[in-house]
């Protein structure tokens, strides 16, 4: 295979080899047509990136069987609102050329593009080669196109790592890892001994704007934390349990759910629902809260002090079955290397049947401690029960990088009112032991869509004949499948201040099937600029789907929620499920296709008969936002009483310093 016959080769000499490999393999396929044909492109007089010299891709890149844009470019341009210049501009974004860019990113060559792997330096090698042939001025370190980040990796041993549940009184409860437990030390410390007493904190929340403290002062520093996933209801009855209830269980992949960064200590979802109970907003209806996600839990923990935390799975609260949790805790997890934030010695989750046995051991009944755990007078519960606990890790230090250029507005001055466009680069690498013969997992719509939309708004903004009035920033960032932590880095190293952001526009795992008729916005309705973009969605010919699960928590679960717990309006663009000549039911049904059988497996695989005119058509669309979002008077804001308002109005002053 080609990745076995390269593996000697470095980055930079593959991706000569790559592309010098694909422009002849599109020149020799008669059906494919050259996507760079009369296409003028400007390379500027600074390096690549900061590394090794990326080289020029090819100047024409085919991708296979797709025909020339037809059908439905987005409406009437006139109706978009864009000055002539910036509509022709968004007009001209090629579908064949996203299709080749997707094409390139999840071939076998790249190796599935694994966070600090060579095929993911390929990757960003490429995507920085591609913004120096549009000419965007680099935005990384020391004048380069590349933001190289230090992670930690962390693989808990489940041979040498043991739990055991040790009651004042009786016998010790020995645990088995998978079965009954899971866990992670973050610190990255190799052999740790845990031998602490269990404190039982209800759902482990601290949410002043609801009312809600489960902590009520009580000190945990040294202890181990008990708690559920998930966040109160205020009936004792589970959102996702009964008809109408709001939160549906859903058969997520493995690796769906990635660990996310560190969030503000109050935080909600957005979407504001009906109190489910009498007296004061009770968090936010159906829509998951980020007190809710198990991430929030393990953060407020070690801002505590606490030694650990044992997360209670029930697969309704979850929303994901406990096979779901054994699988994305039985590899290697990864964290900021140098992230200032306090870890926990073990981050752990138990199963219900264990819990159970937990409580019986402490006298306790587990349903009564449910119900206990969802009123607000809740205070914390000493248990007469210690972990008793050995984990042992295997860590390593990596690194990677985020790919940053930069088109500069036409207003004279430092940066200001600055639009970001996000995507990750990055998928799962090669999995040994994988199902089937193929272990690369190539991610050609998770993430190869999503770029290849960056990389055709790149190039749509360097080719018009008319500059926006503020700067424009692409950002392909690196390990979103290990937690949002490229774009968490950086949201928190931005080459300019935060404050200075006016949005983020990010796009990931968009399906290729045909000319979408309604979008999704993850996060838009948060914003100042919702009216806005329901008006230019509406000039566009597409509808505006609603979050058919919200107790999911998708909001936090993609790189724009890493902008907007910095302070900056941001929200994913995507299609939704009504497409050109078929009903909603026929677009349902792919992507739930899609999610059984390709995502996060070998199967996300570049098909030839895919149709990128859809694509292209949320690319122009998200153009249009973007240029929009640059006219404006003023920045961009969060509705009044939003917790990333508040996020804002912190924001420093000051820019990260450049390396």
């Amino acid at each position: 295979m080609m990745r076995t016959g390269l593996r000697w080769l470095g980055p930079t000499a593959a991706l000569w080899l790559a592309t010098s490999a694909w422009a002849g393999q599109a020149t020799g396929d008669p059906a494919s047509r050259s996507v760079g044909t009369g296409v003028s492109r400007k390379a500027p007089t600074t390096p690549p990136h900061a590394g090794p010299s990326a080289p020029p891709a090819p100047t024409s890149l085919r991708s296979g069987t797709v025909s020339e844009p037809t059908g439905d470019t987005g409406g009437d341009p006139g109706n978009w609102g864009l000055p002539p210049a910036a509509a022709a501009a968004a007009r001209a974004i090629d579908p064949r050329r996203i299709a080749a860019h997707v094409k390139f990113l999840s071939s076998d060559l790249l190796e599935g593009r694994g966070t600090g792997t060579r095929g993911g330096d390929i990757a960003a090698a490429y995507i920085a080669s591609q913004f120096a042939l549009d000419g965007l001025k680099p935005a990384g370190d020391g004048g380069g196109y590349l933001q190289k980040i230090n992670f930690l990796g962390v693989a808990t041993d489940p041979g040498a790592t043991g739990f055991a549940l040790v009651p004042d009184q009786g016998n010790a409860i020995t645990l088995k890892y998978g079965d009954d437990y899971v866990t992670t030390d973050q610190t990255g410390a190799t052999d740790r001994t845990i031998d602490a007493p269990i404190v039982f904190v209800g759902y482990g929340i601290h949410a002043p704007e609801y009312d809600w403290d489960d902590f009520k002062g009580v000190d945990v520093r040294g202890k181990v934390l008990l708690l559920f996933v998930n966040e109160p209801t205020g009936d004792a009855v589970p959102r996702s349990a009964g008809a109408g209830a709001g939160r549906r269980t859903q058969t997520t992949p493995p690796l769906a759910d990635p660990p996310a960064p560190p969030a503000p200590t109050s935080l909600r979802s957005g979407s504001v629902s009906e109190p489910i109970s009498g007296g004061p907003k009770f968090f936010d209806g159906p829509a998951l809260t980020y007190y809710g996600r198990w991430t929030y839990k393990y953060e407020e923990a070690a801002r505590r002090g606490a030694a650990g935390v044992l997360i209670i799975h029930r697969t309704d609260l979850a929303s994901y079955p406990w096979s779901v949790v054994r699988n994305s805790w039985s590899g290697e997890q990864a964290f900021l290397a140098d992230d200032p934030q306090p870890r926990l010695g073990a981050a752990s989750w138990i199963s219900w049947d264990v819990a159970g046995l937990l409580f019986t051991a402490a006298g306790k009944n587990i349903d009564d401690m449910f119900k206990t755990a969802n009123s607000r007078s809740f205070k914390p519960i000493p248990l007469p029960v210690k972990l008793s606990a050995r984990i042992v890790s295997k860590v390593r230090h990596f690194s990677s990088s985020n790919v940053l250029g930069l088109l500069p507005g036409r207003d004279p001055g430092p940066p200001r009112q600055v639009v970001i466009y996000s995507a990750h680069y990055d998928h799962l690498g090669i999995i040994p032991g994988a199902p089937g013969a193929d272990d690369i997992y190539n991610g050609a719509v998770d993430n190869g869509t999503g770029v290849g939309v960056l990389l055709a708004l790149a190039q749509a903004y360097a080719n018009a004949t008319e500059r926006p009035p503020h700067p424009v920033l692409f950002a392909s960032v690196t390990a979103e499948e290990k937690g949002l932590l490229g774009s968490d880095y950086l949201a928190r190293h931005l080459p300019f201040p935060a404050r200075d952001a006016t949005l983020d526009l990010n796009f990931d795992a968009l399906l290729p099937l045909g000319i979408p008729q309604s979008v999704t916005l993850t996060g838009a309705r948060r914003t100042s600029f919702y009216p806005l973009v329901r008006r230019t969605a509406q000039a566009f010919a597409m509808s505006i789907d609603a979050d058919a699960n919200p107790g999911a928590g998708h909001y936090f679960r993609s790189d724009h929620f890493s902008f907007a717990r910095v302070g900056v309006p941001a929200f994913s663009i995507g299609e939704g499920v009504k497409f050109a000549d078929h009903p909603r039911q026929w677009g349902v049904e792919r992507l739930d296709d899609y999610i059984a059988h390709r995502y996060h497996q070998p199967g996300d695989q570049f098909d030839p008969n895919w149709d990128f005119q859809g694509l292209a058509k949320i690319a122009r669309f998200g153009f249009a936002l973007g240029w929009l979002a640059s006219t404006q008077p003023q920045p961009l804001q969060w509705k009044p009483g939003d917790a990333f308002g508040r996020m804002r109005q912190t924001a420093p002053a000051a820019a990260h310093t450049r390396r």
